[in-house]
């Protein structure tokens, strides 16, 4: 980094932000070689004491590394000292903020999971991944939503069963009706239909003539 091109005031408060960071990370280091006295986790590592594993162990481990690196090593020698406890705190009526400790394989899956639901998260919150999440998990998993989709599926199958069964009203024409000249007129056209008479019917009405005849 070329300060030289630094203004003046940049180069102030970038110098106070490292100040603040050094102080913050020698607390963390103290707290750290605190804990393994106390466990006197140097000896497990085969040194007589804490500060020959400070300077064997700790200085020539930490040369050319950056302050992140610098915190993952000592997390390394004593991982349980610092792994804060899961948290919940209210901090409206409507919100809780949680506080948890996952391991880097969750958090490259979480991460993974980010990218494909970005269209229903462009913001990348955690609060409405997680929120996607578990809406996603209890779809699946909650027997209850299941009972209510399937009772849903039924009525909509029960709903369509009754519309096919129901008989298709067809219009049918209705006759026009007529005035009574028309009926007459129409029964005029239309010639009558003789029922044939028996041979013996016609032989009793010739009988009758010719006796008809005699008398005359």
């Amino acid at each position: 980094m070329n300060l030289s091109q630094l203004p003046d005031r940049e180069l102030l408060d970038k110098t106070k932000q490292l100040v603040s960071q050094e102080r913050k990370m020698t607390v963390e280091v103290l707290w750290h070689l605190k804990a393994i006295e106390t466990r006197r986790l140097y000896a497990v590592c085969g040194y007589s004491s804490l500060f020959e594993y400070a300077v064997k162990e700790l200085l020539e481990s930490m040369k050319n590394k950056s302050a992140r690196e610098c915190e993952k090593i000592l997390l390394a020698k004593s991982p349980a000292s610092t792994i804060p406890t899961e948290k919940q705190k209210p901090v409206s009526l409507t919100q809780t903020e949680l506080r948890m400790v996952i391991s880097d394989e969750t958090l490259k899956n979480l991460e993974r999971v980010r990218e494909l639901l970005s269209h229903q998260n462009p913001e990348g919150s955690n609060g409405k991944l997680l929120e996607l999440l578990l809406k996603m998990a209890l779809e699946k998993l909650d027997p209850l939503q299941k009972e209510a989709r399937a009772q849903k599926r039924e009525m909509r199958k029960e709903h369509k069963r009754m519309q096919e069964s129901e008989p298709s009203q067809k219009t049918q024409p209705q006759p026009t009706p007529t005035s009574p000249s028309e009926q007459g007129r129409s029964a005029e056209k239309t010639p009558l239909k003789r029922e044939p008479i028996s041979a013996h019917l016609r032989r009793q009405v010739l009988k009758r003539a010719s006796d008809s005849m005699h008398l005359y």
